[in-house]
């Protein structure tokens, strides 16, 4: 659940930025732009997507990380290369799913720069975050 707040709080600086650059005034209010980047719309969407985390970290994650504490494989990969493959089919699904074909490819891209790196926030702290609690724990592989 800390990785996924840490992945949306990112995402919603990033977004920040790109209000800066891209939008520094607004002079028309009928295409106001900077409304789709709220923090309340991140706030609406946050719960359906904790629910998803948190099936996946009891479902997926936990059974894939006993596998790697345990020394073995998953898929005959190792932990960094299935991270980087997750956070790749991810960035992809997203970027495909709310990709406009009339914006562009420039649009696409950074869908898909954007998405893959949430993912790999997201990585990042879950296996931190697993660990502090193996560490404090003192569960031995």
């Amino acid at each position: 659940m800390i990785a996924l707040f840490v992945a949306l709080a990112i995402l919603f600086l990033i977004n920040r930025v790109l209000i800066k650059v891209y939008f520094p005034i607004d002079p028309d209010p009928v295409l106001n732009f900077s409304i789709s980047f709220e923090l309340t719309l991140y706030l609406a969407a946050y719960i359906p997507i904790l629910i998803i985390a948190v099936v996946f970290q009891f479902l997926i994650a936990n059974r894939i990380w006993n596998v790697y504490r345990k020394g073995n494989k998953f898929l005959r990969m190792n932990l960094w290369q299935l991270v980087i493959i997750s956070c790749l089919i991810f960035g992809i699904s997203i970027a495909v799913c709310a990709w406009n074909k009339y914006s562009g490819m420039e649009n696409f891209t950074l869908k898909l720069i954007t998405a893959t790196i949430v993912a790999v926030i997201y990585w990042i702290v879950n296996i931190y975050t697993l660990k502090l609690i193996e560490k404090k724990s003192g569960i031995k592989a």
